[in-house]
């Protein structure tokens, strides 16, 4: 259900399209640096991989549980 941005200001210092780990990260970043930040994300809830789903009474985490490259004890 595409929520109306009829709120929205006109300008904005940033637009960050996509509420991922960095989309999420870049974005705050950027609010707490004091630019005035616009998130867009399609999906109805925030995160993508950093969120659960529901389907037909069960939970899936999809949320990312490492990281193949640059850590020291992946999965």
């Amino acid at each position: 259900m595409p929520v109306s941005l009829k709120n929205a200001e006109d300008q904005y210092d940033a637009i960050v399209i996509g509420s991922g780990l960095g989309g999420l990260t870049t974005a705050n970043r950027l609010a707490w640096c004091g630019h005035k930040v616009l998130l867009l994300e399609y999906h109805h809830q925030l995160g993508v991989l950093a969120t659960w789903l529901k389907r037909r009474g069960h939970i899936f985490d999809i949320s990312l549980h490492c990281f193949p490259y640059g850590m020291r004890n992946t999965c």
